[in-house]
């Protein structure tokens, strides 16, 4: 998927933004009141795949553990949805700089995941196992998830980043009575749930940086980088 992102920084982009669409309305839903075009455009994918992740099935309840990892734009509304759902949120990272950011968002624990690559089973044995796994960065992370999880715990996994090599230990899974579930986006019922659940708690999503259209491939470059945090956001009337 990065390289896909650094093909399409080098690509040259022609076309014009729409200023006008028609759609067919049960195909929208309102924005927040609570936010601006920007931050409100950034629901309608990481902000509903996270929304659907944890409240879809096996929905997190006040209490319960949240793992989430890295800081894409999935992982922090995770951290930022799970907070306000009342769950104890654990996040991982590589980067050091970016584990006081995560705790600004309200994470009670951050773990280097490239520092400690054991980062499940330290999890695990520090919170006797988290109730949702969130896991938007492939199979490469998903031993270390079954690692993670608690009894009668979900990872929710909608990440197509690696294909991960390694066999999942199921026995380890099955001795948890744990389940894996895969993820889509979520419809436009989940959507105006989401919404009306911004609007309640004041959540405003992290977006790193706003690109004019002009600047397309700039802002693919910078979705690119690792030192990426929330998301990049392109508006079209800049």
């Amino acid at each position: 998927m990065i390289s896909g992102y650094e093909n399409l920084a080098r690509a040259t982009f022609t076309c014009t933004p729409t200023e006008y669409v028609v759609l067919d309305a049960d195909g929208v839903t309102r924005m927040p009141q609570s936010l601006d075009f920007v931050h409100a455009s950034t629901l309608v994918c990481a902000g509903l795949t996270a929304w659907t992740a944890l409240t879809e099935a096996h929905p997190v309840i006040a209490g319960q553990k949240v793992l989430t990892l890295g800081t894409g734009g999935v992982s922090l509304f995770t951290l930022q949805l799970a907070r306000a759902l009342g769950g104890e949120v654990n996040a991982t990272t590589s980067q050091q700089a970016k584990e006081g950011q995560l705790r600004q968002l309200g994470a009670v624990d951050v773990l280097n995941y490239r520092a400690t690559p054991t980062w499940g089973e330290t999890i695990y044995a520090g919170t006797g196992g988290v109730d949702k796994v969130v896991n938007p960065a492939g199979g490469d992370a998903m031993t270390q998830s079954v690692m993670a999880v608690g009894g009668g715990g979900e990872i929710a996994v909608m990440g197509l980043f690696s294909a991960g090599d390694a066999p999942l230990p199921l026995p380890v899974l099955m001795s948890k009575g744990a389940s894996i579930r895969g993820t889509v986006v979520g419809g436009s019922k989940a959507l105006a749930r989401l919404v009306d659940f911004v609007d309640q708690h004041g959540i405003t999503p992290v977006v790193q940086k706003t690109f004019a259209f002009t600047d397309a491939k700039a802002a693919y470059t910078a979705q690119a980088s690792r030192d990426v945090f929330g998301k990049i956001v392109i508006d079209m009337a800049a």
